[in-house]
């Protein structure tokens, strides 16, 4: 019995020192991996949660910027415009189409009436034809300007009525911008002497893409009798910015444009005026 119980503690020491041992072992072991996993959070989460954040910052940058729009102002040409590129509505309406002109063509001829010298309540029916239009850089009598074009007509009208014969006949012919509507005047008392013309010169604006542009027209005109026909020539000229096509040529009835003496009217009848007139031709430098 002593034996039994001598050896029992013994062995119960000893099992109790392995499981001390084997205990301390896997708790430092399990306390390790614990320690392991924590430090692979810390490190995941200095590798990953960090980067989101910086990357979720930019794009909410990248956002504010595309929201913080720097817009130029509509003009005739194109709509309201952003510094990035992006647009948003419509360009300005052309004063034109408001009132929903027609334009006569290049080559053919339209019939044309206007008011008589001698008795203004008479009226002379002819024709009017632009023989030619073109754009050029320069050619004879127009010389080249650097980012300039000129916009071109030749234009005839004809008169053989009985009423021309009697009374002899007005004309009256403008040119007005498509766009804002407004009159380019002329007759400011400068010649420019071409090779087979004198024209009237005067200088005039254009607003193109948003800038005011200074512009030139030349006008020449000159009427004489050829076997009974009341015959007057011309040449209108508009120099432009190169694409810029909103020069608007009116063969006007004569009465619209003289005073009660006579005298001719300045400034001359407004768009919303010509609209209501009759007889009006219209030719656009497009």
């Amino acid at each position: 019995m002593m034996m039994k119980n001598q050896v029992l503690p013994r062995i119960t020491a000893l099992s109790f020192c392995l499981f001390l041992l084997f205990g301390l072992t896997s708790c430092n072991g399990v306390s390790g991996i614990i320690e392991k996993e924590k430090n692979n959070d810390l490190i995941s989460a200095e590798e990953t949660v960090e980067p989101k954040d910086e990357s979720k910052k930019e794009e909410n940058e990248s956002l504010l910027l595309e929201h913080e729009h720097v817009w130029s102002k509509e003009n005739y040409q194109e709509p309201k415009t952003c510094s990035c590129g992006q647009t948003e509505g419509a360009p300005l309406p052309a004063a034109f189409m408001e009132y929903g002109f027609e334009f006569i063509e290049a080559g053919k001829t339209y019939p044309y009436t206007s008011a008589c010298v001698m008795d203004r309540t008479v009226y002379s029916t002819g024709s009017v034809t632009v023989n030619d239009y073109r754009i050029v850089e320069a050619e004879e009598d127009f010389e080249s300007k650097n980012g300039f074009e000129w916009r071109i007509i030749d234009w005839t009208m004809e008169f053989s009525d009985d009423n021309v014969h009697k009374y002899s006949v007005f004309y009256a012919s403008y040119s007005y911008d498509f766009y804002d509507g407004k009159y380019y005047p002329e007759g400011s008392g400068e010649i420019v002497t071409g090779s087979h013309h004198e024209y009237e010169s005067e200088k005039f604006f254009v607003n193109y893409f948003g800038q005011d542009i200074e512009c030139e027209q030349r006008i020449f005109h000159d009427g004489s009798w050829r076997d009974q026909v009341c015959i007057i020539e011309g040449t209108a000229a508009i120099s432009v910015p190169v694409g810029y096509d909103g020069g608007v040529h009116v063969f006007m009835n004569a009465v619209y444009t003289l005073s009660e003496s006579g005298e001719i009217i300045d400034p001359k009848p407004s768009i919303a005026e010509a609209a209501a007139q009759t007889g009006n031709l219209y030719f656009r430098f497009s």
